[in-house]
C-alpha cells in the first residue's frame, strides 16, 4: 500500500494509508471516514462522516478495536491487510476528476499547477477520491514525487500571485489549529505556531483555502526503522534538509555539535514542520548513532531557538 491510498475495509470504514513502509500482513493508517446513519456522505448504500482518528482513540477503537497498537502512552493503527476489501489510488482516476473540477473554483489552482507539474502527477484524496464529493467538500491535492516537489516549490509564489492569494493561514485558523494539536502533543517541548507558519503550500483566497500535500514517487520509497528505540535524546541545531517534512514519515536533517541527524516521524501534524536554517531543540527517541524518531506524544517534540 502507497500513501494516501483510502481503503475500505469490511467492518465499514474509511481509512488512509500513512507511508509506504508497513509490517508484514499489516497497513498503517488513520481513519477518516467513519459509518453514520445520518452521515452527510454515502458510498455503496451506506452513511460516513468525516472524522479523522490518528491515533485509534477516537472511533476506530469503538468499532475495529483490534486495529488500535498500544506502545505506552502512545497508539495507532494497523489494519490487517485481509480486511481490505477496496482500495482507492489517488492517482487512478486523476484526469476524470480534473475534468470534474473544471467548472468549479478549484479549477484555477489546477490550472497553475499543471504549468508546473504533469497532470498525471497531480491526483486527489478525500471526497473526491471516494466519489462523494458535494458543495461543501474541500479540494485535497496530492503530487507525487520529489522533483515535482522542487518545482512546485521554487514556482510556489507565483502561484499564489496569479491566484490573487496568501500562503498562510489567518489567525482564526491559526488558534483552532493550535487548540487541536495541544490536545495530541505535549505543549512544553512543541512550538506548532511556529510549525504552522511554516506550511509554505498553503493557498488562501477569499473563497477558500487548501494546502498541496506531496508523496513519494512509484519508484520512490520512504525509511521507517524497525529497530528497537533504545533511549530519549535531546539535541540542538540548525536544519540542513527541510525536502522530507513534505513526505511520510516527515523528515528533515540536523546539524548539531556532534553531528548530523536524520529526524524522523509518522506524526501527520508536523507537515511542513521547520526550514532550512531554523534552529531547533529536538526531543526524541536515539537509534544507533544519527536517527532520531519523535513518536512520544507526551515527551518529544520540536521547539524553535
Amino acid at each position: 500500500m502507497r500513501d494516501h491510498e483510502h481503503f475500505f475495509t469490511v467492518s465499514g470504514g474509511i481509512f488512509t494509508t500513512r507511508g509506504n513502509t508497513h509490517p508484514s500482513g499489516f497497513v498503517h493508517a488513520a481513519g477518516v471516514y467513519r459509518p453514520s446513519g445520518n452521515g452527510e456522505k454515502e458510498f455503496e448504500g451506506k452513511k460516513y462522516t468525516k472524522e479523522v482518528d490518528d491515533f485509534g482513540n477516537k472511533w476506530v477503537k469503538e468499532i475495529n478495536p483490534d486495529y488500535v497498537k498500544e506502545e505506552g502512552p502512545n497508539s495507532y493503527i494497523l489494519v490487517p491487510e485481509k480486511d481490505i476489501i477496496k482500495i482507492f489510488n489517488p492517482f487512478e482516476n486523476s484526469v476524470k476528476i480534473q475534468e470534474k473540477i473544471s467548472d468549479t473554483k478549484w479549477n484555477a489552482v489546477l490550472e497553475e499547477l499543471k504549468k508546473v507539474v504533469p497532470k498525471e502527477d497531480i491526483g486527489f484524496i478525500g471526497s473526491y477520491l471516494i466519489g462523494f464529493p458535494n458543495e461543501n467538500s474541500d479540494l485535497d491535492i496530492v503530487i507525487r514525487g520529489k522533483d515535482n516537489l522542487i518545482r512546485v516549490k521554487s514556482s510556489f509564489q507565483q502561484i499564489v500571485n496569479n491566484l490573487n492569494a496568501k500562503n498562510s493561514v489567518d489567525e482564526r485558523i491559526m488558534q483552532v489549529s493550535l487548540d487541536k494539536y495541544y490536545k495530541m502533543h505535549n505543549e512544553k517541548n512543541n512550538d506548532f505556531r511556529k510549525m504552522v507558519e511554516r506550511r509554505w503550500p498553503t493557498i488562501r483566497t477569499n473563497d477558500f483555502m487548501m494546502k498541496i500535500r506531496f508523496t513519494c514517487g512509484d519508484k520512490e520509497e520512504n525509511f521507517m526503522t524497525k529497530k528497537e528505540l533504545n533511549e530519549d535524546f535531546l539535541c540542538s541545531g540548525v536544519v540542513t534538509d527541510d525536502t522530507g517534512t513534505a513526505f511520510m514519515p516527515r523528515e528533515f536533517k540536523i546539524e548539531t555539535e556532534e553531528g548530523i541527524y536524520r529526524v524522523l516521524t509518522y506524526f501527520w501534524n508536523y507537515t511542513y514542520c521547520v526550514s532550512n536554517g531554523d534552529k531547533l531543540d529536538v526531543r526524541a527517541a536515539k537509534i544507533g548513532e544519527n536517527l532520531l524518531i519523535i513518536k512520544n506524544r507526551d515527551k518529544h517534540g520540536i521547539k524553535f531557538r
